[in-house]
């Protein structure tokens, strides 16, 4: 199985931007060490009112970021609570 190269929609906008962002190793003098990890950052669209957030999801390297941003759940039906009338 090949690992997931493209990023889904934001679940909650469906739109705004998305970049992959490589975290750089500690400067050791000579440059950068090895990457310690990778993210996928996601800004909202703009919601007049609304303050505007970033939303991320990191992994060790672009594949598994990539992956935890694409996981998404079955939304499931609110459940009701015994004893209680609506």
């Amino acid at each position: 199985m090949t690992e997931p190269t493209e990023l889904l929609p934001c679940p909650f906008c469906g739109a705004g931007e998305s970049q992959i962002h490589v975290n750089k190793g500690t400067w050791n003098g000579r440059g950068y060490g090895e990457p310690v990890s990778v993210e996928v950052r996601h800004w909202c669209a703009d919601v007049p009112g609304q303050p505007s957030r970033m939303i991320s999801r990191a992994g060790r390297d672009e594949a598994s970021a990539i992956a935890a941003w694409n996981t998404r759940t079955t939304p499931q039906p609110p459940r009701r609570r015994p004893g209680r009338c609506r």
